[in-house]
């Protein structure tokens, strides 16, 4: 329901400015909701969150102030408040996608190298699908307005070293929790991709 009301507030030019002010709350929200609906709560869980929290956050933060990981970029208005130039819910959105990406590759592959490979790779696909929007929405800007491809090689090489730890967790995935999440960032992101 919130993603939905919000590709139509987006969509819709008189709305948008309200709807973005509500993108922070919704980060947060969908990851209550998400380790809500795990109905597993449990260490590795917790510990899936720290990390990938922690590690997504930082590598950001590391990426804003050298602008050698990712390309030279900085975060705007739209996601709200910020430490290190950094918005605090970036820490929410790589576990949000790490959690997705995580479990439908568990539910389509079997070998741990591939699953860490998949995951990753489906992670990279869904900033490809983010790029276009959030610098139209002031998510981020990127230098000289161009999406280096050093970005999509960064966010695979991150996102399977955050899968490989989660491979050691032996964290059991709510699948058809891992598939909503992934499905709905890849309708929100891609119908808003078309359409914007």
């Amino acid at each position: 329901i919130f993603y939905t009301v919000g590709i139509i507030g987006i969509l819709t030019p008189s709305l948008r400015e309200d709807i973005l002010s509500f993108t922070p709350y919704n980060l947060m929200l969908t990851t209550l909701i998400l380790l809500w609906g795990v109905k597993g709560i449990s260490i590795p869980l917790w510990s899936m969150l720290a990390y990938t929290f922690f590690i997504g956050f930082f590598i950001e933060v590391a990426g804003v102030y050298s602008g050698v990981l990712f390309g030279e970029y900085t975060y705007g208005e739209t996601l709200g408040f910020q430490l290190f130039g950094v918005p605090i819910t970036m820490g929410c959105n790589w576990f949000i996608l790490s959690y997705g990406s995580a479990g439908v590759a568990q539910s389509i592959v079997k070998n741990p190298l591939s699953q860490i490979a998949v995951a990753a790779g489906l992670m990279t696909g869904v900033d490809v699908l983010i790029e276009p929007v959030a610098t139209q929405l002031d998510f981020w800007q990127w230098k000289g307005g161009q999406i280096p491809i050093q970005n999509y090689v960064m966010w695979f090489i991150v996102s399977a070293g955050i899968h490989t730890i989660i491979r050691r967790t032996r964290l059991r995935f709510n699948k058809k929790m891992a598939y909503l999440i992934f499905v709905i960032q890849v309708v929100f992101f891609g119908v808003l991709t078309l359409f914007l």
